[in-house]
């Protein structure tokens, strides 16, 4: 099973960590790798921390390896300015 762009969203995005809703979930301890933004995307290795049926999960993530810190802050920037 997997997350289907569509079917996804996130919220509580934070410099380790997100909540991904949604209704398809993957179980404590799945890693991933999440295509995050449009334009430019960052790519993040995810780990799944917490589930809550029904409503999403709770997952840890680090920059994969050819994606820079400084791409995460400026992404992290402008859905902040966004919302």
């Amino acid at each position: 099973m997997g997350l289907r762009p569509a079917e996804s969203r996130t919220r509580d995005i934070s410099a380790g960590g997100m909540f991904i809703e949604s209704e398809d979930v993957l179980w404590v301890g799945a890693g991933f790798r999440a295509r995050f933004g449009m334009e430019r995307p960052l790519w993040l290795d995810c780990s799944v921390k917490r589930v809550e049926p029904g409503l999403g999960m709770g997952v840890t993530f680090s920059l994969a390896e050819e994606q820079s810190q400084q791409h995460f802050q400026d992404l992290a920037r402008e859905l902040a300015a966004a919302s």
